[in-house]
């Protein structure tokens, strides 16, 4: 066997040695963390459907702003030219818009921060667990890398 040869089976053991203790490292570390992935996976999903619950929620807030906002113009012009009539049979539809807005709008500051929460509970676990350590092979100080003549 010549030299070349020795320098290339001992680069492949090398090589291959180092697969093995990255596979094994990135094992070890997958079965560690294997809860806090599936906790992450879990917590995602939420947040998907979650985000278009929220999102539904906003634009009805929105649509039922719109609505206060021409039902109270509706109703200030009813007051100004005189038909208390038609103004007080509009302030009760006007008042149960407004009670189902305020609801609306309860529920959507609720599930924002339940929404902002597991945000930061999936960002912490993505800290905690999402890194993953490898080997490197580096040579050692003080050991020669060229082959001896």
């Amino acid at each position: 066997m010549d030299n070349a040869e020795q320098i290339g089976g001992r680069i492949l053991k090398t090589v291959i040695v180092f697969a093995v203790l990255n596979a094994l490292l990135w094992g070890g570390q997958e079965i560690y963390y294997h809860k806090d992935t599936k906790k992450i996976e879990v917590i995602e999903t939420y947040l998907d459907s979650e985000k278009v619950a929220i999102d539904n929620l906003e634009q009805k807030i929105e649509s039922q702003s719109s609505r206060i906002e021409s039902q109270q113009a509706l109703l200030d012009n009813y007051k100004t030219n005189g038909q208390v009539t038609i103004y007080n049979a509009g302030v009760d539809d006007y008042n149960d818009l407004l009670q189902t807005y305020k609801s609306d709008l309860n529920t959507y500051n609720q599930k924002l921060e339940t929404y902002n929460n597991k945000v930061e509970e999936v960002n912490t676990l993505i800290k905690e667990s999402g890194s993953r350590w490898y080997l490197i092979p580096i040579p050692l100080p003080g050991r020669s890398t060229r082959a001896k003549l």
